[in-house]
């Protein structure tokens, strides 16, 4: 064997090995995104179930409004993985008001709407500053 000829087995096998190492890696990638989207599917199909009743709708009676908001961030505490991600939370509060209260949380759902980022802790703040004045304690 000549010279070049025992170069080539070299380079030749350095290559290889590399080459090895390179699909170890990309098949160590392929399991791990493999596993990655299986909990992600099964986060999506599975969802727990409630505990929790759902609250009674606030309807902007100033006096139910701590034992509602109590009941509501229990809920949310509780069963907010069963609720969904953080839209549906935000759209859960949302609907546990009624359509007079709805009314004056609207600008707070079209900026969530708008930069979609749904915070439902935005709407109870809203309606703490309303409801829960100083004078009720």
């Amino acid at each position: 064997m000549d010279r070049n000829d025992h170069r080539f087995c070299q380079l030749r096998a350095i290559t290889s090995t590399e080459f090895n190492s390179v699909i170890e890696d990309l098949r160590s990638q392929i399991n791990t995104l493999r596993e990655t989207q299986q909990a992600q599917i099964a986060r999506i199909l599975y969802r727990p179930n409630t505990s929790l009743p759902d609250p009674e709708k606030f309807t902007g009676n100033a006096v139910k409004f701590d034992t509602w908001i109590t009941s509501i961030q229990a809920k949310l505490s509780i069963d907010g993985e069963a609720i969904g991600n953080s839209k549906a939370q935000f759209f859960y509060v949302y609907f546990n008001l009624d359509s007079t209260v709805q009314a004056m949380i609207l600008p707070q759902v079209a900026h969530a709407n708008s930069v979609n980022i749904y915070d439902y802790q935005a709407i109870l703040d809203q309606l703490t500053h309303v409801y829960m004045t100083p004078n009720m304690f």
